[in-house]
């Protein structure tokens, strides 16, 4: 309950959003387990407008290499929640009903698979979308693993979704397909007990009607090295990217301070490198972590806008953190 009622712009995307200062929510849910095959579930009611939305789904371990999935998901398009986090295509627990099916298969010894197929639909008007939209997505993942020391993977991501057109003419801005597909083939490498090498090579296109196809890679190097008999760790790496623009941007998790969370976006041209050094002293009770990371952009004389423009094509950063255990 709110002291001050909530009230949303007078928009059609608005219209079966919550308003008012009092919101109540009742749920339930359900888990069933049985030899290889278990099903799960949850429905709920939001009283503000009566809309009840659902979730179930069920896994079945076919065999010891062969594992299934289906989620089946319905979230009304007035159905208002302010915390619940369900399962879905987008961030928030409302307008969406999908059909998810998983598998994991373990080929061999050395080979598995692992991949999901989502369908999904919009019933109301989204953000950047004026209109009820659908779309679906898809991913496939090889891995190969002989051995603890070395890994190899090739991964397949394919998304379709709906989105208001860049460009167009006339009034009314209508609503188009976008089709993206990112391809991606990760190496990693235990050289030693002291050195650890990982590689990873990103492509990604996008289609859309109003734009055409735009593409973009990125290529990065990591090498762990930790200190033989020392106390000292040090994570680096050194990426180069080629993006035609943001619908082409590449998300690459990077290594960072303790209990910092960092998936920096590379997108247009440059390099991107980074340095991260843990020191354990003060027999184990102190942990210092440096960190220095810097992108370097071609072709550009200036990186953002207004009081958060920097002069120049290098953004550069640097953390700091002490930890102390009693």
């Amino acid at each position: 309950m709110y002291d001050t009622p909530l009230e949303r712009a007078d928009r059609p995307v608005n219209q079966y959003e919550f308003s008012g200062n009092e919101l109540l929510s009742l749920s339930a849910d359900y888990s069933y387990l049985y030899k290889n095959w278990s099903v799960f579930g949850e429905v709920a009611q939001s009283r503000s407008s009566g809309s009840i939305a659902q979730l179930h789904g069920m896994t079945l371990a076919v065999s010891k290499r062969f594992s299934l999935s289906a989620v089946y998901r319905n979230y009304p398009k007035d159905y208002h929640t302010f915390y619940a986090r369900g399962f879905g295509e987008f961030s928030r627990t409302i307008n969406e009903s999908g059909l998810y099916f998983g598998t994991a298969v373990k080929l061999n010894s050395a080979w598995s698979f692992n991949g999901y197929a989502d369908v999904f639909q919009r019933p109301w008007l989204s953000f950047r979308v004026d209109s009820p939209s659908d779309g679906h997505e898809l991913l496939g993942q090889l891995k190969y693993r002989p051995n603890p020391r070395l890994e190899l993977f090739l991964r397949y991501r394919e998304q379709e979704k709906m989105q208001n057109a860049r460009s167009f003419e006339g009034n009314l801005r209508p609503v188009e397909y976008f089709n993206q597909k990112v391809y991606r083939l990760g190496f990693n490498y235990r050289i030693s007990k002291s050195f650890q090498w990982k590689s990873r090579l990103d492509y990604v296109t996008d289609r859309r009607e109003s734009i055409g196809l735009q593409q973009g890679f990125s290529l990065a190097q990591d090498l762990i090295y930790t200190m033989p008999n020392k106390p000292i760790q040090i994570s680096a790496r050194y990426a180069i990217f080629d993006t035609d623009g943001f619908d082409t941007r590449i998300f690459a998790y990077e290594s960072h301070l303790q209990n910092v969370f960092s998936i920096p976006i590379y997108f247009n041209q440059g390099t991107r490198a980074y340095a991260l050094v843990r020191y354990t002293f003060w027999q184990k009770r102190c942990d210092l972590w440096l960190r220095y990371a810097a992108f370097v952009f071609s072709n550009q004389d200036g990186i953002g806008q207004g009081p958060e423009r920097i002069e120049g094509n290098v953004r550069s950063e640097v953390a700091v953190q002490l930890r102390v255990k009693f």
